[in-house]
């Protein structure tokens, strides 16, 4: 769908519920001018569209942070497999319009599209093998209803025998705020709630004084059918806090679940909260996996979260949906504050996992978040209060901790956050290399000339064992010799170093480690993780643009890991001498069980640190033989040792 003077692509064309309608999503803009597009029309006829964000495509078109360049468009009197050909120019001018036609193939044209897609922007930014990796993440985007049927094929009489059998049947309050919601979105929210396998719920509804005529009445039905349903109707609007409070005030159950009025929970989302709850009875906060809904109802990017990550928290909020919490946690953490109205939920759950005893990720997708094209989720630039609110939230939040860093709202994807911490000391560190060429060595001396941090020594040797004891640092970055901090003249990482340093001295670091990417940006290593199941090891989100946020933001933001490489990790010298014969095995294996080791024995956290970043000059030794996996999970056999943030649902 290229032309000369307009770039459109079409990635989705879905049947728009309950009308003789077509509902298409994708992005384009002017390659030229690089501005957005507007649509004029479809087939010749006006058309109801909107613009959205995708980050995405900003980032690898290096198009302008803010910017809307994706598109929604709903065309009436249109079916799938008919042909539109669609009228677009360049929004905010009176160019010409340009038609582009869109000729669908029945049964696979959406899949085929995406990949077209996929390719193509990959490829636009240069980088082939990136756009094989996403080819192939999007071809197995078509497994997910087969990944559905698999997982979520629930045995209903044996789900009854275990609730039956179950020794704690706690009352769920379901607490929901209420504002003009359209009257078929309760009603599938409504229905989602009643078909729950687990029927000791109640479900506690506040209206924000709605101004469509609509909504009380539908709340009073509501609660005429089912005793369970309690409702209150605020006489003045609020907002989310407020409503969200006033539903609080009717609970009575021992849990609390948050839904919004608009989305759906799966049939067997309280059943496993509860199943949770009874196999450990001290947790007190559980949060699950969720996916998104499109308005027709279809499941799509499905979010498989990774055990409870403090770390990756504090720089978005990925706890989201469903969140389930012990009653008297909430009275101790207190209710939502309208002061951070916007982020109120992140303000929450920042709070609450501070006072909670034991946290609980469920892997199962149990929530269904709506895609609405009225949401003002389609369009983040309205809700810059939100993400200030957010910033504000995690500031305390890191205050509370004790910790003076600097908070700032991440501008390229709104919604996330980047920590600056204090450099609170500065102890000699050594960085190690082994068996470096005459190159290799110059270059390393010059990416130690080039960065900010004092005081710093390089040593090379023929062993990592030989380099470690010849060290007087404090602590040694562990790093392979064919990197480089320079990718392109003029453009150079001064920080690296000082960010790593920085991090390291918390008392609950044991290990950081960097990025490393080719000089197509592609990420090489970006942190590990690891199925014992398999057995196996996985390099996070290898392939991928180091300049995207991977697989929700695990590329982009901080966050712990498993372990990492002797390619460019930072532990303490004392560390590196104890666990020496690590070392002693080929790369990658010896970091990888220096890593998992130092974090085991000191009870602290390998932290990847994106910002610290260096570009590998010539491929990396990365051979991973079924030995060496066999060894590190032997000595240390219990997945949750093992990797305590993987989940291992996989499609």
């Amino acid at each position: 769908m290229n032309h000369d003077s307009i770039r459109l692509h079409v990635e989705s064309i879905e049947p728009a519920e309950g009308d003789d309608a077509v509902i298409l999503t994708g992005w384009g803009f002017d390659p030229t001018t690089k501005k957005p597009l507007e649509v004029v029309s479809v087939n010749a006829e006006p058309v109801s569209w909107h613009a959205t964000t995708r980050n995405d495509v900003n980032a690898v078109h290096s198009l302008r942070s803010g910017v809307q360049y994706g598109l929604s468009i709903r065309v009436d009197h249109a079916t799938i497999g008919s042909n539109l050909a669609i009228q677009v120019r360049p929004a905010d001018t009176t160019d010409p319009v340009v038609t582009v036609k869109v000729n669908q193939r029945p049964g696979g044209h959406k899949l085929i599209g995406k990949v077209a897609t996929a390719w193509n922007l990959a490829r636009s930014g240069g980088v082939k093998s990136v756009a094989r990796q996403v080819v192939r993440r999007l071809l197995k985007t078509g497994t997910y209803p087969a990944w559905i049927k698999k997982h979520e094929a629930y045995d209903l009489e044996a789900v009854e025998r275990t609730i039956t059998s179950f020794a704690n049947k706690p009352l769920i309050s379901i607490v929901t705020p209420v504002y003009n919601v359209e009257e078929r979105y309760f009603q599938a929210f409504l229905t989602s709630i009643k078909n729950q396998y687990y029927t000791n719920w109640e479900l506690c509804l506040a209206d924000d004084a709605s101004t469509e005529p609509h909504v009380r009445p539908m709340l009073l039905a509501a609660m005429a059918t089912d005793p369970r349903i309690k409702v209150t109707f605020r006489e003045t609007n609020g907002h989310i806090s407020e409503a969200t409070n006033s539903a609080l005030d009717l609970v009575s159950g021992a849990f609390v679940a948050f839904v919004d009025n608009d989305d759906e929970l799966a049939p067997h989302a309280l059943y496993e909260n509860v199943a949770a709850i009874n196999a450990d009875p001290g947790i007190d906060f559980l949060y699950s996996d969720e996916d998104k809904m499109t308005e027709a109802g279809k499941r799509v990017e499905p979010f498989f979260k990774p055990n409870w990550n403090r770390e990756l928290l504090f720089g978005h909020n990925y706890i989201t949906h469903l969140v389930v919490v012990r009653r008297d946690l909430l009275e101790r953490t207190g209710r939502l504050r309208s002061q951070f109205n916007g982020a109120q939920d992140y303000d929450f759950v920042l709070r609450a996992t501070a006072a909670a005893n034991t946290i609980h990720h469920i892997p199962a997708i149990l929530y269904h978040w709506k895609m609405l094209s009225t949401s003002t989720a389609n369009e983040p630039e309205k809700k810059l209060y939100a993400f200030e609110a957010g910033r504000e939230a995690l500031t305390e939040a890191l205050a509370r901790r004790g910790v003076n860093a600097e908070v700032n709202i991440d501008t390229t994807y709104l919604g996330a956050y980047h920590i600056t911490y204090p450099l609170t000391e500065r102890p000699l560190v050594s960085v190690v290399i082994v068996n470096p060429t005459a190159n290799q060595h110059t270059t390393w001396l010059k990416n130690l000339r080039h960065q900010s941090y004092e005081p710093v020594e390089l040593v090379a040797a023929s062993s990592w064992g030989q380099a470690v004891r010849q060290a007087r640092g404090q602590y040694v970055l562990l790093a392979n010799p064919g990197l480089r901090s320079i990718r392109k003249a003029r453009t150079t990482n001064t920080e690296w170093l000082t960010t790593m340093v920085s991090r390291i001295t918390e008392p609950d670091i044991g290990v950081v480690t960097g990025m490393v990417a080719n000089l197509d940006n592609q990420v090489l290593v970006a942190g590990l993780s690891i199925d014992a199941n398999k057995p196996r090891w996985v390099y996070d989100d290898r392939g991928r643009n180091k300049n995207t946020i991977g697989t929700y933001f695990r590329t982009w933001l901080p966050r712990y890991v498993a372990a990492s490489t002797t390619d460019f990790t930072l532990v303490a010298r004392e560390d590196a001498i104890e666990w020496i014969d690590d070392l002693s095995a080929k790369p990658p294996a010896g970091g990888v069980e220096l890593t998992v080791d130092i974090r085991q024995a000191r009870h602290t956290q390998v932290l990847f640190c994106p910002t610290a970043q260096m570009y590998a000059t010539a491929p990396i030794s990365d051979k991973v033989t079924a030995a060496m996996q066999r060894r590190l999970i032997a000595k240390h056999p219990d997945q949750t040792d093992l990797d305590p943030y993987i989940n291992l649902n996989r499609m």
